[in-house]
């Protein structure tokens, strides 16, 4: 897969600016499930898991 992430408007992205929004994300658990899917290289890009 290739992704691009691009930014949009909270107004025209509500339901993934919600979810994104989550309390129980921003606990310490966070960093564990962003490294589970998205992988940091060295040129500063993301890479999918």
């Amino acid at each position: 897969y290739n992704f691009k992430i691009t930014h949009r408007v909270e107004t025209l992205n509500r339901v993934v600016d919600t979810l994104s929004r989550k309390s129980n994300l921003r606990k310490e658990g966070y960093k564990e499930l962003y490294n589970a899917l998205l992988k940091i290289i060295p040129n500063s890009s993301l890479k999918y898991n």
